[in-house]
């Protein structure tokens, strides 16, 4: 169930409140998507209780010494999403989709495929930010080298 993260990751989801082997309760999380009609896969679970709810500060993609937060809380996207733009995104990708959290002021939505892909959203902008969770959670600290994807 966990991830192997590098210790750069390691150390910045440590400061962020996450902890080695964290598993929490996700039924909030279900409850909310699955109300929302989002089909809620194996690797958003596994995603949801290793590291829902957590709140990451990072350097900013546009300006490395400013700081962004992106927050693994998927209620929040789920609330105001429009399914239109999943559904847009899944025929992109071909492949389901399921929200996992927000960044970039509250502006992207981040999202999980179902072969484990991480993605991130903003109207008509979308783009891969990694292939797995650890590569994506490097390129989104620190990189900031997004494939943004169309069709």
């Amino acid at each position: 169930m966990c991830y192997s993260f590098n210790d750069v990751i390691k150390e910045r989801l440590l400061i962020n409140g996450w902890y080695p082997n964290r598993s929490i309760n996700i039924d909030k999380y279900l409850s909310a998507l699955e109300d929302k009609g989002y089909y809620v896969h194996h690797n958003a679970m596994k995603f949801f209780h290793n590291l829902g709810g957590i709140k990451v500060e990072h350097e900013a993609y546009a300006d490395p010494t400013d700081i962004d937060v992106s927050d693994f809380t998927p209620t929040k996207p789920a609330d105001w999403l429009d399914p239109l733009w999943v559904e847009h995104y899944e025929n992109i990708i071909e492949n389901r989709l399921c929200p996992i959290g927000i960044g970039f002021s509250e502006h992207m939505t981040f999202f999980l495929s179902e072969s484990g892909g991480f993605y991130g959203g903003y109207d008509d902008y979308f783009c891969l930010i990694g292939n797995d969770v650890e590569s994506a959670l490097q390129n989104l600290f620190f990189v900031h080298d997004f494939s943004q994807l169309e069709k």
